[in-house]
């Protein structure tokens, strides 16, 4: 008798799962556990993706506007510098290699091809590199960054745990 392998799936796939098990009216065959294995591997690739291209947008979008708002003040390079950061800050998030977990953490604020993060981490994203002096962030500024809008999100989610979520259906 082979030992049952245990495997993690995510919890929206456990369903399926459970349903093909009782369907096969036996435990998981180990081909069937590699195929798993695989599958969840990719569906978790996978849903990182759209995370990174949301907030890679949602950077560049402030970046835009940044630029926008610089020409109605010549004279204050913060827009201009605000900028530029905003752009090496999605720079990184679009080089963030497969399974970042941060990525992940972020997905509760996914609603269909958007990021809605709330409004203090959103607050804190538009303000990147608007009242730094330096010229550019550093790889390691930009890491820290990200690890601070996903621990802003988190703790304000914690702090909020009765919000509104945008993609939740009324349940009357």
């Amino acid at each position: 008798m082979t030992p049952k392998k245990t495997i993690y799936i995510k919890a929206e796939d456990a369903e399926l799962w459970r349903k093909a098990e009782l369907y096969a009216h036996a435990s998981i065959s180990s081909l069937l556990a590699d195929l798993v294995r695989q599958y969840v591997k990719e569906c978790e690739s996978a849903g990182q993706e759209p995370i990174r291209r949301a907030l890679s947008k949602f950077l560049r979008e402030q970046a835009e506007w940044r630029e926008y708002v610089a020409q109605d003040y010549p004279d204050d390079m913060r827009n201009l510098r605000a900028a530029s950061g905003l752009r090496v800050l999605a720079d990184y998030v679009t080089a963030l290699p497969e399974g970042d977990d941060r990525l992940q953490r972020l997905a509760p604020w996914m609603v269909g091809e958007d990021l809605m993060l709330p409004p203090v981490a959103e607050m804190a994203l538009k303000q990147w590199w608007f009242h730094n002096i330096l010229a550019s962030p550093t790889a390691e500024g930009c890491s820290d960054e990200v690890d601070h809008i996903v621990k802003v999100a988190e703790e304000e989610e914690l702090n909020n745990p009765d919000r509104e979520h945008l993609d939740d259906e009324d349940e009357d």
